[in-house]
């Protein structure tokens, strides 16, 4: 009977070294991807791309091998993480709306991971201010106003272009605490972010106007590190796998950011002011409605 005891417990011993060699084997063996995102508070806004990471790279696995996806530590802005991947690989990949000099610093994957939600921008206020913003009629009403916009986004060009009167801000974090304090009247939010980030800042007053939206186009793309080309054409064939499967249009429907648009309204009843993307110049955009919700 204690022979019988001794040898289970033997070979139970011996099937844990088994399978803790094996899962050091297939660590070992795993392709290291790390991607450069969102941190603290705002790391839900990662949620929707990593889950499309590992989808496509799930969806190569029998193409380029097995994957374990990581985030890196690092934290800076977006123009600065752009320039960290072109000049020394700092990380391997990260999300970010396009551009004719992003698209030639990095490798662009594209295929558009909102399908053009993000080129739909809602107005974040001061709850008190909602009065000034029922009194606009046309886009030379809003240029009258000031919009606070990251110092580096696209964004910022974008709304210049057009004429809009704009406030640039180095830190995405004290965009929220400034237009509390009103220096500026203003800031244009994805729809597909605008809902969360009340919520984050529900101490502040702030609301959105629900009849005025600014459109125009700003796909987000996957970049990846200029040195690893074939990371980037495993992550096409992957979502090019997913949209051709339906799993794309699956989970970009079940996503907060595509229900954040819902409660929004839509599309129906708004005012929309069409604004022209200086950036995409020369950057020729996908085409064909499976790339598109919103174009």
């Amino acid at each position: 009977m204690l022979k019988r005891i001794h040898t289970k417990i033997l070979n139970y011993f011996v099937l844990v070294l088994i399978f803790t060699f094996s899962a050091q084997a297939i660590a070992q063996e795993a392709e290291r991807i790390s991607y450069f995102g969102a941190s603290g508070k705002y790391s839900f806004k990662n949620k929707l791309f990593v889950e499309l990471l590992e989808l496509v790279l799930t969806n190569t696995r029998s193409e380029f091998g097995e994957h374990l996806l990581l985030q890196s530590p690092v934290r800076v802005t977006q123009g600065r993480a752009v320039e960290m991947m072109q000049q020394r690989c700092e990380f391997d990949l990260l999300w970010l709306m396009t551009s004719d000099e992003r698209e030639k610093a990095l490798l662009a994957v594209k295929v558009p991971l909102l399908k053009g939600l993000q080129g739909l921008r809602a107005l974040m206020i001061k709850s008190e201010n909602i009065p000034i913003f029922n009194n606009i009629k046309s886009s030379g009403d809003l240029k009258g106003l000031r919009a606070g916009q990251g110092h580096d986004w696209p964004d910022t060009q974008i709304l210049l272009h057009s004429r809009y009167n704009v406030f640039p801000v180095v830190n995405y974090r004290a965009l929220f605490d400034m237009l509390d304090m009103q220096k500026f009247d203003y800031f244009p939010r994805s729809v597909t972010e605008i809902a969360d980030e009340l919520k984050l800042h529900s101490d502040k007053g702030l609301t959105y106007v629900p009849h005025i939206l600014l459109r125009y186009q700003a796909p987000i793309y996957f970049f990846v590190c200029p040195d690893k080309p074939l990371l980037a054409k495993r992550i096409k064939m992957g979502l090019e796998k997913a949209i051709d499967d339906g799993t794309f249009d699956n989970l970009l429907r079940e996503s907060k950011e595509f229900k954040a648009f819902e409660q929004l309204g839509g599309l129906a009843g708004k005012t929309i002011f069409d604004l022209k993307n200086p950036l995409l110049l020369s950057s020729e955009l996908p085409k064909g409605k499976r790339y598109w919700l919103v174009e």
